[in-house]
């Protein structure tokens, strides 16, 4: 199997172990880095900005025709109002979390492989206490097309080498 070097640790991975992940929501840099510290809080899981910004990080999945491996995740951030962040947040540590329904948010990152993603509207699926939430477009019939639509090998590769140019 193909190996490509992690820009993170700088160790080979086959291909198709890697997947593009977002560090922050796009409006963390907007900040000045010596603003971040009193306007910020952020973990893995949440980042508040100016205490009225909410955003929260999960993925977004892609199913694939890879047989050994059924979805490729972009791990991203959305933002969500103060009120659906108060629902996750009370509930996060619910081992069951299914009847959270109805939840939405608005995708925080700009997904340069798909253009034009920022801020489009998501569904929000609570997944467990041990994972992180799944997001799937509502809004956007281009992009709920292409998140439908498998992911063969090639489309994989494409993505790796967009985002990772070796």
């Amino acid at each position: 199997m193909k190996k490509v070097k992690c820009h993170k640790c700088g160790q080979y991975h086959d291909w198709d172990a890697v997947e593009v992940v977002f560090k922050y929501p796009k409006k963390y840099f907007d900040i000045s880095e010596d603003e971040r510290s009193h306007r910020v809080k952020t973990n893995d899981e949440i980042c508040i900005i100016d205490g009225s910004a909410y955003y929260l990080r999960g993925l977004l999945p892609f199913v694939t025709t890879v047989d050994h491996k059924k979805k490729y995740c972009w791990g991203v951030w959305i933002r969500v109002n103060e009120e659906t962040y108060k629902v996750i947040y009370d509930n996060w540590d619910l081992e069951d979390q299914s009847h959270l329904t109805g939840l939405k948010g608005y995708l925080a990152n700009e997904i340069a492989f798909y253009k034009d993603t920022l801020d489009k509207d998501v569904k929000i699926v609570l997944t467990g206490n041990e994972t992180r939430p799944e997001f799937y477009f509502t809004m956007d019939k281009r992009l709920m097309k292409i998140q439908s639509n498998k992911l063969d090998e090639s489309d994989l590769i494409d993505i790796y080498h967009y985002h990772f140019k070796n």
